[in-house]
């Protein structure tokens, strides 16, 4: 019976702490409106952001024609825009973005959209939009936007362009994603087939594989590794600066320094080194 009391006095002390907290942000609003109503106005730029977003990776040609100012602003930018008997469509092929990321500036009125486009290799090419906005009557309207491909990237700038979002480097997982999985049955469906050339070759060391997957181009690498499936990748980019990429063997069992075993092989596996993202969450010196 006391355990019951004892519950029941947590369930009121709770509630009444509820209550209170409610009578704060009720006495909040009323004290501050302005605060309020730039909350409101913070959620509604957010929201057409996030829509224009969606129905980009989505392929949603009316939906996005619709998000902006007119329907000459979007073919001006809106790439493979078409229209057929009033509907609208762009883009067929692969890569094509399938997640994005997103930053808006309030105050200039624009966003920063990066898109993961990825294709069957696997692999996945970062795109990134700049995108201007208005306010309209019908709501917020697109005015302008410029998309670039960061397939090639030659120096630090760009790498930071492509990467840095939200105080932190952000990539897609490869893990996370199925990548890891779709390299592994590639690699056994070759060796089956008594296929010599190992098409993912390039995930076979953390070097080659930081730089496919991270579209690095015209610098040079060096990698240092433990014997725990992990290593760092010292990358230098054609204009000196350099940064270290943090690897991980996304393959390893621990039975030994390395997958590329007998077991392993014959299994299918072999090493497969992926970004790892848990530690590159942090910005690199």
């Amino acid at each position: 019976m006391s355990s019951v009391l004892g519950d029941g006095r947590k369930t009121m002390v709770s509630v009444l702490a509820v209550i209170f907290f409610l009578c704060l942000v009720v006495l909040g609003a009323l004290r501050d409106p302005q605060e309020m109503a730039q909350r409101e106005k913070s959620g509604e730029i957010l929201a057409f952001a996030t829509a224009y977003a969606n129905y980009f990776v989505g392929r949603d040609g009316n939906g996005l024609v619709d998000l902006y100012i007119d329907e000459e602003t979007a073919f001006e930018h809106v790439i493979l825009l078409e229209e057929t008997d009033g509907v609208y469509t762009f883009g067929s092929s692969s890569p094509w973005p399938e997640e994005f990321r997103l930053t808006v500036d309030e105050e200039a009125q624009k966003a920063v959209l990066r898109y993961y486009a990825g294709a069957s290799d696997p692999h996945v090419t970062v795109w990134r939009e700049e995108m201007s906005f208005v306010e309209t009557p019908d709501g917020y309207r697109v005015t302008d936007s410029q998309i670039r491909q960061f397939d090639d990237i030659l120096t630090m700038e760009e790498f930071e362009e492509a990467y840095w979002v939200f105080d932190a480097y952000q990539f897609v997982d490869y893990e996370e994603r199925g990548y890891v999985g779709v390299i592994n049955e590639q690699t056994a469906y070759d060796r089956e087939a008594g296929i010599e050339q190992d098409r993912n070759s390039v995930y076979r060391s953390p070097r080659t594989a930081a730089e496919w997957i991270l579209n690095l181009t015209g610098g040079e690498s060096v990698a240092s590794s433990d014997s725990s499936g992990r290593a760092v990748v010292e990358y230098t980019f054609a204009d000196g600066s350099s940064i270290g990429i943090p690897m991980r063997n996304a393959n390893y069992t621990g039975k030994t320094g390395s997958t590329d075993d007998a077991d392993a092989v014959a299994e299918g596996a072999g090493d497969v080194w992926i970004v790892d993202m848990d530690v590159w969450s942090v910005k690199a010196p």
